[in-house]
């Protein structure tokens, strides 16, 4: 572990190294073998077992929201809901996906609406 850590911090000097080299905007032969020299740290440092990239992806038909958008849909929402509950009206909060199975019975014909990773929202054809 201590050998990993040592590399670990060849690696951010040498990255530090290469960075300044570019700002000072030195000769590229000059930057290409440093970032040689980094590249074969890395090498030598290898995969981490233990941390696991992933990517987040947004489900098909959806959208995020940046927080600008989302202050000015909680405004809108705000307004919605003060007036539906000065008139009497409750709020619930539905799910926006809904896990569903295909059906067992291969006569029923059934279309996939949008892959989800959790499963398939079914419709009958």
């Amino acid at each position: 572990m201590a050998d990993r850590a040592a590399l670990e911090e060849l690696v951010r000097l040498q990255g530090a190294h290469v960075r300044g080299l570019k700002e000072q905007k030195a000769s590229a032969e000059q930057i290409e073998e440093e970032v040689t020299k980094l590249l074969k740290l890395k090498a030598q440092l290898g995969q981490d077992e233990g941390k696991q990239k992933f990517v987040l992806k947004t489900p098909k038909g959806t959208r995020d929201y940046s927080p600008r958008q989302m202050a000015v849909r909680e405004k809108v929402f705000d307004v919605i809901i003060r007036c539906f509950k000065r008139h009497g009206a409750e709020v619930i909060d539905t799910p926006v996906f809904e896990l569903k199975t295909r059906p067992a019975s291969t006569s029923e014909r059934c279309t996939c609406l949008w892959p989800l990773s959790a499963g398939c929202a079914w419709v009958e054809s």
